[in-house]
């Protein structure tokens, strides 16, 4: 991380050198169409060269949000997206990366490195500040962006609106998209054997989705709303989770950027933080208790006997917790951000994003190096060990063994039968990794769009398809896959009679509203609701949806009445589950 590169102004707020201006054929998003230096003099102008992979990029992001809604009328941020990897340069992966991370202000693709190379910069995150007239006041590089510039910018507004030339007219930044689907930027998922139900860290949602395996979801943990706050599941809040872990009845997750590690019990329906202070952490390799620790950016989780394994990806480090205690501390990699094997605490990693374990090593998605890693549980001077990748700027899409395979930015990993199964996300493919062999090469034949968490039943392959908002189910075997039909409603499991009672159980002490009629509704046609049990026939109802519009009142002379309406649907199943809907109070 390099910090302070400068070019310098005058003490009196002007700078030196004229900005260069935006290359003509660059495609701009966020805007209505493309912007020029020029017609933004009168503004100060803050360019961030960014590239949508960079874990330090993403934490800069909040201090420019507060930088625009603090100055909305003398700022104007611009987004300046030059691509590391050669999938981040495509513009519609950039489009993709804006509504991900809600970014509100021009974003101009600089695939070709124009801007960067005019304005001379040499490292993600660069910001360069213009004053009103069109000349360079300071270039930073690396994080704390909030920090540095709004102390200058209180200096030299006032000195620039003295002179007459700051334009206050509020620019209008472009509004963030908002989903009209249930799954936003999937990111993780986890399948727990014990229970039989996926875990799906629905980051874009800030929720979590508790699921069985046709899909019906059992929970939805989280308000939707962006925050830290616990409680219970329908009040809690997170901020774009990733890694999810469940063992018995808690669930594990990294809400990212929250900066934080949460617990969710489903005995007792409620959400806990159990460490991290909420904050980024500022300084490297300081261990501490729970809520007194600082952490930053953990992107996925790994439950392994009493620790918790954490791939800490602002870090470029693998931590690990005491579950007894809540004590944590960096397990693996130096902080150093580069690929460099050997002893725990020498090693080095970048922006680690995916963990598995196979009960003796864990693997590691090692992202910004494209790479997998191997990591011993106790040290040793080859405690950590590659298997694929070479370099931080060494990627490709190319199948074969260590050192000529590579992969593109792979922010996911199972183990499995002895072999690892590669979420190669800027490539858009699934890989698997033969550890016998040594050789990784493209599974299945998927359309994905930048997968990032994988999971399996032992039969199936579960894949968060992130930027294609859908979670994939796909057969081991074969690698025939389907999408997994989420369904938020109730579902009924049909047995092998010709006939079945449904029975609708009630809150206790409720009972159903003699002068409202409820009714299950299937279309146009209804079935009128005349008691808590009726007899329908089989084949009226396999594979179909119904809506059922209930209204109860409390036994007891309160005045309290309810109504709801419940989605519903019908599927058979040989489990043999009698079907009884039972109803909570809204």
């Amino acid at each position: 991380m390099i910090w302070n590169i400068g070019l310098a102004a005058k003490e009196n707020y002007e700078g030196l050198v004229r900005a260069p201006e935006f290359s003509r054929d660059a495609e701009w998003l966020n805007c209505k169409t493309p912007l020029s230096l020029k017609e933004l003099r009168g503004k100060f102008v803050l360019l961030d060269f960014w590239t949508y992979c960079c874990i330090n990029c993403m934490h800069i992001l909040p201090d420019l949000e507060k930088l625009e809604k603090e100055y909305p009328y003398e700022l104007v941020v611009i987004g300046v997206h030059s691509a590391k990897f050669v999938s981040e340069g495509e513009t519609q992966n950039i489009a993709e990366a804006i509504a991900r991370y809600e970014i509100r202000h021009p974003v101009v693709n600089d695939r070709d490195f124009k801007i960067w190379r005019s304005y001379a910069v040499r490292a993600w995150p660069t910001t360069v500040l213009i004053a009103p007239d069109g000349k360079i006041l300071r270039q930073d590089s690396g994080e704390g962006v909030y920090g540095r510039l709004r102390p200058y910018l209180e200096q030299a507004i006032p000195y620039w609106k003295k002179k007459g030339i700051l334009d206050e007219t509020p620019y209008v930044y472009a509004e963030a998209s908002a989903p009209n689907h249930l799954l936003h930027f999937p990111g993780k998922i986890f399948y727990d054997d014990a229970s039989q139900t996926l875990i799906i860290s629905n980051s874009n949602r800030h929720q979590i989705i508790v699921a069985d395996l046709d899909g019906n979801i059992l929970h939805i943990i989280g308000s939707g709303e962006k925050g830290a706050k616990n409680g219970r599941f329908e009040d809690a809040q997170f901020n774009q989770p990733q890694g999810v872990f469940r063992h018995k009845n808690l669930i594990y997750v990294a809400d990212t950027k929250n900066h934080l590690i949460r617990l969710i019990d489903l005995e007792k329906e409620a959400v806990f933080t159990i460490l991290g202070t909420g904050s980024q952490a500022q300084g490297f390799n300081q261990p501490g208790f729970g809520r007194n620790v600082a952490i930053n950016s953990p992107w996925d989780l790994y439950r392994a006997g009493d620790f918790l394994y954490i791939a800490m990806a602002g870090f470029h480090q693998i931590w690990r917790m005491r579950l007894s205690n809540h004590f944590a501390e960096p397990f693996a990699g130096s902080g150093y951000e580069n690929i460099v094997d050997g002893r725990l605490q020498q090693a080095q990693m970048a922006q680690p994003s995916g963990l598995s374990f196979d009960g003796g090593y864990l693997y590691v998605a090692d992202s910004e190096t494209s790479s997998i890693r191997k990591i011993a549980l106790t040290d040793g001077p080859q405690a950590v060990k590659t298997l694929i990748g070479t370099g931080l700027f060494e990627f490709g899409d190319i199948d074969g063994k260590f050192p000529e395979a590579r992969l593109q930015h792979a922010l996911g990993v199972l183990h499995h039968n002895n072999k690892l199964y590669i979420a190669d996300t800027y490539n858009d493919k699934i890989k698997i990794f033969d550890l016998e062999s040594g050789i990784v090469k493209q599974w299945g034949n998927l359309t994905l769009n930048e997968p990032s968490g994988l999971a399996s039943d032992g039969e199936f392959l579960y894949i968060t398809d992130t930027n294609n908002h859908r979670i994939l189910k796909a057969a081991l075997a074969d690698g025939q896959w389907q999408t997994l039909d989420l369904w938020a409603g109730h579902t009924l499991f049909l047995n092998e009679k010709d006939e079945y009672e449904l029975e609708i159980s009630l809150p206790k002490g409720s009972k159903l509203n003699p002068e409202a009629l409820s009714v299950i509704q299937f279309g146009e046609r209804q079935i009128l609701l005349s008691g808590l049990s009726m007899t329908i026939s089989k084949g009226e109802l396999s594979g179909k949806e119904a809506i059922l519009k209930l209204y109860y009142c409390d036994d007891k002379d309160t005045g309290l009445c309810y109504y709801e309406e419940i989605a519903m649907r019908f599927a058979a199943n040989s489990r043999g589950l009698k079907p009884i809907l039972k109803i909570h109070h809204p």
